[in-house]
């Protein structure tokens, strides 16, 4: 029994080193890939919208209406958004909870009209994001660019060495002002029709009070 205690306690022991050794090799690596990976992850797109300034500005505004173009409300149907006493402007929020898309929390921490939004993003475990909107008038309708901005603790941020995060964000982005545009798009023409069946029952009456004259 000495003697099989012996051959393989040694070995044990030189395993175990063998594993500590490698634990510490990774621990040094991500280290390492901390201090010289980016610690602040951002992105930004722009997206010119055929429509007036106001109407744009106010249609961010209302967080009621991002489950018609938000991009994360497309990837992830099941989420589910819970609205906060309040909807629309500074101080409105909704909380999320979905498959894919996580547990989170979005609020507007100022609305500047018409001009810009600043949207704060509160994800589950990972820190809280800026994504401000501005809102520019143009000769075409408005330009509006959305950004992104969130600081990678350390050495957490070793992982936006080995994945494309700002590119999936960017193209989130892109999504969503598309989105964005479509449903403007569509509000205006609902207008449009509203206020040309208006003007129809105007000319009826019109006509019929000529013809009673």
């Amino acid at each position: 029994m000495v003697a099989v205690r012996s051959v393989y306690k040694p070995k044990k022991m030189k395993a175990l080193k063998i594993i500590g050794y490698v634990l510490l090799g990774i621990i040094g690596l991500v280290v390492v890939l901390g201090l010289i990976a980016p610690k602040e992850i951002t992105t930004e797109t722009s997206r010119t919208i055929e429509a007036p300034i106001d109407m744009v500005f106010n249609t961010v505004n209302d967080l009621k209406t991002w489950e018609k173009w938000s991009p994360w409300d497309e990837m992830d149907p099941d989420m589910k958004v819970t609205m906060g006493e309040k909807s629309v402007g500074e101080g409105a929020y909704y909380t999320w909870e979905g498959p894919i898309t996580g547990k989170g929390k979005m609020a507007i921490a100022e609305s500047t009209a018409p001009k810009s939004i600043l949207i704060d993003l509160e994800f589950d475990g990972f820190g809280i994001a800026k994504a401000p909107f501005q809102f520019e008038e143009t000769n075409k309708g408005t330009n509006v660019t959305w950004k992104f901005s969130q600081k990678m603790a350390f050495p957490f941020n070793a992982m936006g060495l080995f994945m494309d995060i700002e590119g999936a964000l960017n193209k989130d982005f892109d999504r969503g002002l598309e989105l964005l545009d479509q449903y403007v798009a569509q509000e205006l023409e609902e207008q449009k029709e509203a206020q040309q069946a208006v003007e129809r029952i105007q000319q009826v009456e019109e006509e019929a009070k000529i013809g009673q004259e």
